[in-house]
């Protein structure tokens, strides 16, 4: 691909004129650039914009006496092109991930075509601020899951075939886009014999190979590449081209130290790595997940099963940044609703790919990643909530006002010493941490414990403590964490608030000064302890209200109103109200941008069922 191509192809020069394009390819450089090279640094003077044809590059900010990197710049992208215009000093860092070409165009090349052709040079630098703007009102670029090009599936032990996983994961990755699986032999047939392995310091047959694999990217959406599981030449190339890295394991086999892993970390470099545990029969899952991801020292862990296609369809929106997530509020007995929500979720077959809630709603979700569907939930929190009381174990208040101890029974009872890692739907709850004044986001370890600290309403519930800090309820911060979710970076974000607007009022009236409210008889729901415990420990400001109906792509605000944090009895009045609320809101958000690709999936999934009769 030519410098005009590049240029042509990026959405900032997207309807810039035959002229100018021609004016700006004449004036670029292209080039090929290894992993590690900076193109610039923060202080230099701008003395040049890149356009990115192929590749990946880091964008870093100096902080702290290191760099914090900002995002991941993909394909298509401008570099330091305001900059240049302006005649500032660069205010980041950009560093060459992988194998990228890029197209160069130097200040005094550009200043040449503002002295030859000043019509053409006022039309180029409006396409570039009007990218900037867009940029800016749009909140940011895509995602940069949302614009990987490459993967490297790299095997995590001995006798790991990756034959099956990468033809699973080039199926599901097909129905995306033109989708390319690479090994080596494919690329000696190319380019003949021992291309594939030559040595990365042979310039000459680096560059060639280089600049060939980097040219099918421009023809296919991805390309998979699958490594010897050494430190082999070829092995290094395809962790080079990569934009994620899969390690993948057997579900069967345990945790250990192995040559591939050693071969990886000598490697990688600052590739971007997940794990992948790959089940061939869920009867003989033996794979501690957390123990293989602190080997292979990736930061998440994703499961798929191998005679179950629709597994690695969701692996693959996962990496891509095309999954859904749902975000589920804590409420109390508001919580019913996400049920309502659940049940038109299905009615639409809309599946969720990652999951995350707080408090009530921590508690739902949790009972969604473990694989129930919504009959069989509210079955569990009709027992869990309405036929037994299991928050009656009333103690001397000294930390709370019940013991607590037969809610853990109960969630021990139902999630068991089931590990959030182990999850095949991603999960995560949130409780806040007392100690730190903090939100936490709990995204490994033991689900019971974490969904205890995640319910545990301040002074109602007696706080967890775990390595000297007091953990309780979610809610307390972040009673909808839709931030957490959002830094996954897996996708579009579905979120379901059951807060309570309602004015908080009383009918007992202070006359000159305030006075201490008063036990009063007679007065419907009046705010005794458990419900001022309550209030005082999930109340939502203004301010936080209005930022969650832009936070996530699609916002339901359930009708919750009059309905109280222990209204158990109104469990089936709830559900069906928020049934009924939640179908039009998820078929607008079906027709919306955001959900487009939902609803191909929905509809998927639809004509599967009907095929299977």
């Amino acid at each position: 691909m030519d410098a005009q191509s590049i240029l042509a192809n990026s959405p900032a020069f997207s309807g810039l004129n035959s002229k100018s394009l021609s004016l700006l390819a004449d004036a670029a450089e292209k080039r090929l650039l290894r992993p590690g090279h900076v193109l610039f640094e923060a202080g230099d003077l701008a003395e040049s914009f890149h356009v990115i044809g192929t590749g990946r590059l880091l964008l870093l900010r100096p902080e702290h006496g290191g760099l914090h990197l900002l995002r991941e710049l993909a394909r298509g992208e401008v570099v330091g092109g305001v900059s240049m215009m302006t005649g500032e000093r660069r205010l980041t860092r950009v560093e060459v991930l992988r194998e990228s070409v890029v197209v160069t165009i130097s200040k005094p090349a550009f200043e040449r075509i503002a002295v030859k052709h000043p019509h053409e040079a006022i039309e180029i630098i409006r396409f570039l601020v009007g990218r900037l703007v867009r940029t800016l009102n749009a909140g940011g670029e895509a995602s940069s899951a949302q614009s990987l090009a490459t993967i490297a599936l790299v095997p995590g032990h001995p006798g790991m075939d990756l034959t099956a996983v990468a033809n699973a994961v080039a199926k599901a990755m097909a129905e995306q886009g033109p989708t390319l699986r690479l090994t080596a032999d494919r690329v000696d047939r190319a380019l003949g014999e021992g291309a594939a392995d030559s040595q990365l310091d042979n310039a000459e047959l680096s560059e060639r190979v280089a600049a060939w694999l980097s040219e099918l990217e421009t023809q296919y959406r991805y390309l998979i590449y699958a490594t010897d599981g050494d430190d082999s030449h070829w092995s290094r190339r395809c962790i080079r081209q990569a934009d994620r890295v899969l390690v993948v394991v057997d579900g069967a086999a345990s945790a250990r130290m192995t040559p591939e892993i050693q071969a990886f970390q000598a490697i990688r470099g600052r590739a971007s790595a997940e794990l992948c545990i790959a089940h061939y029969d869920a009867e003989k899952t033996r794979a501690d997940p957390g123990a293989w991801s602190e080997l292979c020292g990736t930061e998440s862990v994703l499961h798929a099963t191998l005679d179950r296609p629709e597994t690695f369809e969701r692996l693959v929106r996962l990496i891509t940044g095309r999954g859904l997530g749902l975000v589920l509020g804590g409420g109390g007995a508001r919580g019913f609703a996400h049920l309502g929500l659940w049940r038109a979720l299905e009615a639409q077959g809309i599946e969720c790919d990652v999951l995350g809630g707080a408090s009530m709603g921590a508690y739902v979700a949790a009972l969604m990643a473990i694989g129930m569907d919504s009959q069989n939930a509210a079955a569990n929190l009709r027992e869990t909530f309405v036929d037994n009381n299991y928050l009656n174990d009333y103690v001397m208040p000294r930390v709370g006002l019940i013991g607590g101890r037969k809610f853990l029974r109960r969630l021990d009872q139902v999630f068991g010493d089931t590990r959030i890692e182990e999850l095949h739907i991603p999960y995560f709850c949130v409780s806040t941490n007392l100690s730190q004044g903090e939100s936490v986001a709990h995204r490994w370890g033991t689900l019971r414990d974490w969904l205890a600290a995640s319910m545990a309403v301040p002074g109602i519930v007696p706080p967890l403590v775990w390595q000297g800090e007091l953990l309780c309820d979610g809610g307390v911060l972040n009673s909808l964490p839709v931030d957490k979710m959002r830094e996954l970076g897996r996708g579009p974000i579905m979120s379901c608030d059951v807060s309570n607007r309602e004015q908080f009022v009383i009918g007992q009236q202070a006359e000159d000064t305030p006075e201490p409210l008063r036990w009063q008889r007679g007065v419907e729901r009046f705010p005794g302890i458990f419900r001022l415990l309550h209030r005082a420990a999930t109340v939502v400001s203004s301010e936080t209200i209005s930022s969650r109906e832009t936070d996530a792509e699609c916002y339901i605000h359930m009708p919750v109103s009059g309905i109280g944090m222990f209204d158990w009895d109104r469990m089936d009045e709830i559900i069906q109200s928020a049934y009924d609320y939640a179908m039009p809101r998820l078929d607008a958000f079906l027709a919306s941008d955001e959900g487009t690709l939902t609803q191909r999936q929905a509809a998927g999934r639809h004509a599967a069922m009907l095929a299977a009769g």
